[in-house]
């Protein structure tokens, strides 16, 4: 009698994270500031990194861009990544914000991850939603106030999400 053993392929990202995002939002004030000028990035609050639950990371910053501007915006960023399975691709929840009048689709995929998406509010608070997941992988940025930049630097959500994301799978990787 054979006996077969299905090995299981493994999952592409590590699901433990770095001690060093707890003291910077990703371990590197580079990451954050380098989207910024430096007037602009003199006017941010970053808030150190937070580990909500294992395996999910979030940090965030605010600033008032346009220095003098009464608008004030805040981003938050947050990094999940499961030990034992992969998330699934964003088909459905692209297909219910679809049909929703609060909330309209500005992305159906985002550079680097195997599934994404980007949308934005409708009316109301201008919200500005990104999110890419890869195997096991899902990062997120959500801005709020403000438009569809991160703070003055005339990088958008959805780029400086292609840009994030690079970062956080080569940290994470296996």
């Amino acid at each position: 009698m054979a006996v077969v053993i299905i090995l299981a392929r493994p999952l592409p990202y590590r699901n433990q994270l770095p001690a060093a995002w707890g003291d910077d939002c990703l371990g590197d004030p580079a990451v954050i500031s380098d989207v910024f000028s430096p007037a602009a990035f003199s006017q941010a609050r970053i808030d150190h990194g937070r580990f909500l639950d294992d395996p999910w990371y979030e940090c965030s910053w605010t600033w008032n861009p346009g220095g003098g501007s009464a608008e004030h915006q805040s981003i938050s960023l947050e990094v999940k990544v499961l030990a034992d399975d992969e998330f699934e691709d964003y088909s459905g929840l692209i297909e219910t914000i679809r049909s929703s009048d609060f909330e309209q689709i500005d992305a159906e995929s985002i550079a680097g991850f195997d599934s994404g998406y980007c949308s934005s509010s409708i009316g109301g608070t201008s919200q500005f939603v990104c999110r890419g997941a890869a195997g096991n992988l899902q990062v997120g940025i959500v801005a709020t106030g403000g438009n569809d930049e991160v703070g003055d630097s005339g990088i958008t959500v959805e780029d400086y999400l292609v840009e994030v994301g690079a970062f956080v799978r080569e940290q994470l990787a296996r």
